[in-house]
């Protein structure tokens, strides 16, 4: 007696669907997933983009003199604006030679870069080590001076000298926080 057994390759309509949910559910998961991570990336992105326009002026606010008088050192700023009308950080960042020794950006201070952030992350806050140096009620500007030979900052917020510095960047909805810190000690650090 001859018994032949056929045998079916291939899946079954129950089998497929079973198999197309699992991958509907694992690409979901990671599609939800990557738009975090990708809001993630792009605040530490900016963090670190901010962190070294502040070690750049330190190193060249180190290395800088006057064109006139090389013996006479320039310093080298940065500043953050703050804007009174809309309580809110300017999305850029001036860079700039303290022509005038005031510790401040104004005329006739050297423009010497500006960087705008065209992420939708952006500077939320300043602290300083005195809640009376930058406050709801003070002018938020915040200047960030070097001056050879010393890498110690000269920090200003307001019109108020602090000794240290803490930018706060946030994510676009508000749900994550990066820091930025400048040590009266020259350390930058970014956590």
């Amino acid at each position: 007696m001859n018994i032949s057994h056929s045998q079916q390759k291939g899946f079954t309509l129950i089998e497929f669907v079973v198999i197309m949910s699992i991958f509907g559910i694992v690409a979901s998961i990671a599609l939800f997933n990557f738009s975090g991570f990708s809001s993630n990336i792009s605040l530490t992105n900016l963090t670190h983009d901010v962190a070294l326009v502040i070690r750049d002026a330190q190193v060249r606010g180190i290395s800088n003199r006057s064109t006139s008088d090389p013996e006479t050192p320039i310093r080298r700023g940065v500043y953050f604006e703050y804007d009174t009308i809309t309580s809110d950080y300017s999305n850029q960042i001036v860079v700039f030679d303290d022509d005038n020794s005031n510790a401040e950006y104004d005329s006739p201070d050297e423009l010497i870069d500006t960087i705008t952030i065209q992420s939708s992350d952006r500077i939320d806050d300043i602290e300083t080590n005195n809640p009376n140096t930058c406050g709801d009620d003070n002018e938020e500007h915040l200047h960030i001076l070097f001056q050879r030979p010393d890498p110690n900052p000269v920090i200003y917020c307001g019109n108020n000298i602090a000794d240290f510095a803490s930018i706060v960047i946030s994510s676009a909805d508000g749900s994550r926080q990066k820091f930025i810190d400048v040590q009266i000690t020259g350390q930058i650090s970014v956590r």
